[in-house]
């Protein structure tokens, strides 16, 4: 994945729970709050290890394989999702 696209779904997601929980904001700072989480959230996890799982944006890289050979998820996305 690239970066501008993880950058795009955490835009697009952030900008749906804006919406679905303040309806009456205006499109433009929709928008424009969407669009700074998203930059401040792939700037501080840009290549992060989280459970012992590496970033996709790194699982391209040729040394990949040495150093996250043993790493599996611990969690499922649901079960993130649901923690309070």
């Amino acid at each position: 994945m690239k970066s501008s696209e993880y950058r795009s779904n955490i835009r697009n997601i952030v900008r749906k729970a804006i919406i679905r929980k303040f309806p009456g904001l205006k499109p433009l700072h929709v928008k424009e709050l969407a669009t700074e989480i998203s930059v401040a959230i792939h700037a501080r996890f840009y290549g992060a290890d989280v459970d012992n799982v590496a970033s996709p944006l790194w699982r391209d890289d040729s040394k990949y394989a040495d150093v996250f050979k043993d790493r599996q998820a611990t969690k499922t996305a649901q079960e993130i999702l649901n923690e309070p």
